[in-house]
């Protein structure tokens, strides 16, 4: 039986929180503690969620999906852009023999032997076998993990003077934190279409191919979700979509 190798480092998650916006996206809030006893927030829109069950195979529909979710995106914030140049040779889906080369990148040149992500790839399995590649490799040297499932007796100094200040803060209201993201975590199937029909439509124009008009859309999703409002061709952020969709991984 062999040993376990423990994260390098722990990053204890002791707060998530969900802020409502009128004139812009809703987000989420983590706080979490390092070892180190330094105190760090990572936010991002409640869009994500969506977007990280579609692109890396998450079903939506299981209880643990939010939990699940929510441990892709805190890890991928520490993944090395595999495309850049300084880091493709040791990227480890690349070093895996996971390579593609593309027809066509903003910034790379026609016939780049790339490592595989999820625009560079052509079918979904690949593009989630790569990324579970990668967040292993994070996963060696950090790990993010509520509070509530840490032994404090395996705190550092620091740390566990915040797990203390912590355990203050849950006599009031003493949920595990990762429940206000389970609570809110929302994954409209309507994002997760539009979503899906981005992430196509882009690996077509990677690659090459000729754009799918059943993909083809010029809509998005108003602030209520429940409005698909009309994208005017100049707008920047149509461009964006169009042509720097990649969003690394």
């Amino acid at each position: 039986m062999g040993v376990e190798v423990m994260p390098q480092e722990l990053r204890h998650i002791w707060s998530v929180e969900h802020h409502e916006r009128h004139n812009a996206a809703n987000i989420f809030h983590v706080y979490f503690t390092t070892e180190s006893g330094l105190t760090y927030l990572s936010g991002f829109p409640e869009q994500l969620p969506a977007h990280i069950s579609t692109a890396y195979g998450v079903d939506a529909t299981k209880e643990d999906a939010p939990d699940k979710i929510l441990d892709i995106i805190l890890h991928r914030f520490h993944i090395p852009e595999p495309l850049h140049p300084q880091n493709m040779e040791n990227d480890v889906a690349f070093k895996a023999g996971m390579k593609k080369t593309i027809v066509r990148h903003p910034e790379l040149p026609p016939g780049t032997v790339v490592p595989t992500t999820l625009y560079t790839a052509e079918e979904d399995e690949e593009a989630i076998e790569a990324n579970d590649l990668r967040l292993k490799e994070v996963k060696k040297n950090l790990l993010y993990v509520p509070y509530t499932e840490v032994d404090p007796k395996k705190l550092r100094h620091s740390a566990a003077q915040m797990y203390h200040v912590t355990k203050e803060v849950e006599a009031t209201d003493p949920r595990n934190p990762l429940e206000i993201f389970r609570e809110k975590c929302s994954i409209p199937e309507e994002v997760v279409d539009f979503e899906r029909r981005a992430i196509k439509q882009t690996r077509l124009w990677v690659h090459g191919k000729d754009p799918d008009p059943s993909l083809r859309s010029r809509d998005r999703l108003g602030p209520n979700r429940e409005v698909r409002e009309k994208r005017p061709r100049n707008q920047a952020g149509t461009r964006q979509v169009q042509n720097f969709r990649f969003n690394i991984v």
